[in-house]
């Protein structure tokens, strides 16, 4: 719980360090407010996971996955792709909705805190386009499709198909 409002601070142009500072104040004045908030957080993240735990189980009690027989240690594989199922829906939700929300309202407990504090938040300028998201991301996808249409010529493709310690 320390550490709620590092996040919030950092988003308001703080340092690292600041903001960790600014997150012991911050829990330390909003204690109750921001306990609520972590517990709620945790018992939904905790019914997620037991609702996991009870969907696999009833999806291997119900579906036929492994074959009868010695021949189950074969086929191995596919336990384990099954079971990866009802676990990706458990972190979609939680890294999808549980936490975007937990995230948001953390942030408008801050943001309530520095108004009684009367305190002003000044948000950092915007970065020149030069260096905007937009441009990293062409840049990284002109050298991955650079890397993707040259693997053969610089070695890539023969590195990755020989086995480790082979040479």
């Amino acid at each position: 719980m320390g550490v709620s409002g590092v996040l919030p601070s950092i988003l308001s142009g703080n340092s690292l360090v600041r903001s960790g500072k600014n997150s012991v104040f911050f829990v330390r004045d909003n204690f109750i407010e921001v306990a609520k908030l972590r517990a709620g957080y945790s018992v939904l993240c905790w019914i997620v996971g037991i609702g996991t735990y009870i969907g696999t189980i009833l999806l291997f009690m119900s579906v036929d996955i492994l074959p009868e027989g010695d021949e189950i240690y074969a086929h191995i594989y596919t336990f384990y792709l099954w079971a990866a199922i009802p676990i990706l829906v458990a972190v979609s939700i939680v890294m999808l909705l549980l936490r975007p929300i937990y995230v948001i309202s953390i942030c408008d407990l801050y943001s309530d805190y520095l108004e009684k504090q009367g305190k002003d938040v000044s948000q950092p300028e915007n970065l020149p386009k030069s260096v905007s998201a937009l441009v990293a991301f062409l840049v990284i996808c002109i050298i991955t499709a650079a890397v993707y249409l040259f693997r053969d010529e610089m070695g890539i493709s023969g590195m990755l198909s020989t086995p480790y310690g082979q040479d």
